[in-house]
């Protein structure tokens, strides 16, 4: 049996500035499906979409036989991180929602010993709010925030009504994070992957 080691990754949004990351430190046998999950939470996204990672031209996600496509989809439930990446600096690419494609760089930053104290995965730091499902990607979500930011804005009623109330591209609660992660981990044992 492999010993277990801890992966620091930093998630980056990619084409979104100022960027929009999150650190994580997450055991590397987790699977590529856990980590989707641990993505979602982290980022705060919501589920709602398909996903996929692509590392070496390979892509892992949920195969679907009626997907007309050519490229093959391996399980991403049966591919353990330590299996894509191996030493620091290697990234994975993260594609979330096909219709707006939220492209996130999922990098390797360090290989860490497990912490005795800790339970994994947790979020060690982050930057900036995941933008909101649905908004239409990039371009999309620029224009979100020009009106929700904007009182004058002839949109902005119009986009706080579609969102539900106020939103703060800068906010970003490490602490809520860590909680959620904590609600997740009971779904597999806190010291497992």
């Amino acid at each position: 049996m492999a010993v277990r080691r801890i992966y620091q990754l930093r998630v980056l949004l990619e084409e979104i500035e100022p960027p929009i990351w999150r650190r994580l430190q997450v055991q590397d046998d987790v699977t590529l499906k856990r980590l989707h999950d641990i993505i979602q939470i982290a980022m705060g996204w919501t589920d709602s979409h398909l996903f996929e990672f692509e590392w070496d031209g390979i892509v892992y996600g949920v195969p679907d036989p009626e997907w007309e496509d050519d490229r093959t989809v391996h399980p991403a439930s049966d591919c353990r991180l330590r299996d894509v990446l191996t030493q620091p600096g290697e990234s994975i690419l993260y594609r979330y929602d096909f219709g707006d494609n939220w492209v996130h760089d999922v990098r390797l930053e360090e290989i860490l010993e497990p912490s005795a104290v800790a339970s994994y995965p947790i979020c060690v730091e982050g930057a900036r709010a995941c933008p909101p499902e649905d908004c239409g990607s990039v371009p999309g979500y620029h224009e979100f925030c020009e009106a929700m930011l904007d009182e004058a804005h002839p949109e902005h009623e119009e986009m706080r009504d579609w969102y539900g109330g106020p939103y703060d591209p800068e906010a970003f609660d490490l602490s809520a994070v860590n909680r959620a992660l904590q609600r997740y981990r009971p779904r597999r044992s806190a010291r497992s992957g």
